[in-house]
């Protein structure tokens, strides 16, 4: 396992990426989903008794909802594990240098949802058995919140969303970010940069936008955003390996292959 202490850029601090009161926040957090689902571990107990299984299911449901919850900012988080695995693969008829992201935060965000839109779904169905007739508009309006958050996990079978990467060929850089494309030619590459937005960053940035593609991959669910200047910016809590060993493979990948601005 390597070191990345000693590369770890100077705009970023040392030591736990999370400060003391996100400690805090997360903790709180963990113990206040442990009440919520020892509530509604007794509220399935209750509803059985009482013979009510259609309300229990709801509360197994709310109690399931937590772990991806919780799991989320485990998942969603920069890393100092060590390593780096760049891999190699075809991209657009070119051999390219990838660093992927991680599948963590999109999966347990699909996890989520998928959930939600579950509970939605039962809720229409249970209203559409109602015999009142406002039992069909609420059935409407959860059936429209479960579309809504089913076209999440969706999107992400059919590609509309995805984990990412950034890769490395003899043409420039290719960024899929989870809902966009972007690439930047060597030739308008001009340099790489350390930020730090509360999360480390890596800003590959551009002469100007010559040559930069880019697009949206899904309409809905925009979840990450393409800069509106000609650049790339890497987010750490997205990747799974070493956010200062991968900074540090950006930069020397970067040095090796970007052209000088010819005036």
């Amino acid at each position: 396992m390597q070191s990345s202490e000693a590369t770890r850029p100077a705009e970023w601090p040392s030591g736990n990426w999370r400060t003391l009161r996100e400690r805090i926040k997360l903790a709180l957090a963990a113990v206040f989903g442990a009440v919520v689902m020892f509530v509604c571990a007794a509220g399935v107990v209750v509803m059985l008794d009482e013979g009510s299984p259609q309300s229990a299911k709801y509360f197994v449901l709310f109690g399931l909802l937590w772990v991806p919850i919780l799991a989320f900012p485990l998942v969603y988080k920069p890393k100092a594990n060590g390593r780096l695995a760049p891999t190699e693969r075809t991209l657009n008829g070119s051999p390219a240098t990838t660093i992927e992201y991680s599948s963590g935060p999109l999966t347990v965000m699909s996890i989520l949802t998928g959930f939600v839109s579950l509970m939605m779904g039962l809720g229409a169905y249970d209203y559409s058995l109602e015999a009142e007739s406002d039992g069909y508009g609420s059935t409407v309006i959860f059936a429209a919140i479960a579309l809504f958050f089913g076209s999440f996990p969706l999107s992400y079978l059919l590609g509309r969303l995805r984990r990412g990467y950034i890769a490395f060929t003899t043409e420039g850089i290719h960024q899929r970010g989870w809902a966009f494309e972007s690439f930047l030619p060597w030739d308008s590459v001009m340099g790489v940069s350390a930020g730090y937005q509360g999360f480390p960053m890596t800003l590959i940035i551009a002469y100007n936008d010559e040559g930069w593609r880019r697009r949206y991959t899904a309409r809905l669910w925009r979840i990450d955003r393409i800069p509106p200047t000609p650049m790339m910016d890497i987010d750490y809590r997205k990747i799974g390996d070493d956010a200062a060993l991968v900074h540090a493979f950006i930069v020397e990948q970067v040095e090796r292959n970007r052209r000088p601005l010819r005036r």
